[in-house]
């Protein structure tokens, strides 16, 4: 069942009812020119106050008005906002699927929320990469297309974070969870204690090939093997797919060990 978070404050900061928001946000939208300027382009950021209407809707719908040209071209928005009333270190994220607005729900890409681990892996931060990975397969009952990836990198930040037994742990508690008829199944069953070999023959796809190289090197950096792991990284770092997120652990891996720059990184064609 989806988890929704109320709407906070409707009926102070704005109206409650949906027709009287829906007015309102009408008026302020409306309240500059009657046919936004043409435009080539549009803002990828905007600073925007989120007081109460009153105080700040028409100068929030001035920016927002910036963004006529977005219409029907951008897909994901991220929100960004102070932390009012709890200090948090770094950023805090919603662990909800949907906010409830007067006017419907807004529903969260909770695929991406997950990349906050893969931020936390790359920063070499090893247990808030573990916590959010498992903090993702907890909400999602690992019932996601993609859970197999987060109990993987889960399994190898608490290595890379000396914790091999508790790596063991959960990856024994939601491996059986996983679908081992497709990949990356084989790479579990690497960490589950396989044959690298068998992993990698069984990579067959560039972008298979690119995430088998990067998490068998990520292990071996773990098990203390570096010069195994370096060449298998700079392997990834100069034929692998640019695109995959593989391919960005394994840049920032060699970077941290003072072996890659900016430079040596390809990008995405």
């Amino acid at each position: 069942m989806a988890s929704i978070r109320p709407a906070a404050v409707a009926g102070m900061f704005y109206p409650g009812e949906p027709r009287a928001l829906a007015a309102e946000v009408a008026r302020f939208l409306g309240g500059g020119d009657a046919e936004p300027a043409p435009r080539l382009a549009f803002p990828k950021a905007l600073v925007v106050p989120h007081a109460g209407y009153v105080y700040s809707g028409a100068v929030a719908a001035r920016a927002y008005q910036e963004l006529s040209a977005a219409r029907g071209v951008v897909r994901r928005v991220v929100l960004l906002g102070p932390a009012h009333r709890v200090p948090v270190r770094g950023l805090a994220a919603p662990g909800v699927d949907a906010f409830e607005t007067p006017l419907g729900t807004v529903p969260l890409d909770r695929a991406a929320l997950r990349s906050l681990a893969w931020i936390d892996f790359y920063r070499g931060r090893w247990n808030d990469a573990y916590r959010e990975a498992s903090k993702y397969v907890h909400d999602t009952e690992a019932k996601e297309p993609d859970a197999a990836y987060v109990v993987i990198l889960g399994t190898l930040a608490l290595r890379r974070d000396a914790r091999p037994r508790d790596a063991d742990a959960f990856l024994r508690e939601w491996q059986p969870k996983l679908d081992a008829s497709r990949w990356p199944a084989p790479v579990t069953a690497y960490l589950l204690g396989g044959d690298a070999r068998i992993l990698l023959a069984a990579a067959r796809e560039p972008g298979e090939r690119t995430e088998a190289r990067t998490y068998l090197a990520v292990d071996l950096l773990a098990q203390g093997k570096r010069a195994e792991g370096v060449k298998l990284l700079q392997e990834v770092l100069r034929d692998g797919e640019p695109g995959y997120m593989e391919y960005d652990a394994a840049y920032h891996e060699l970077r941290r060990l003072g072996l890659a720059q900016p430079a040596d990184r390809r990008r995405r064609r």
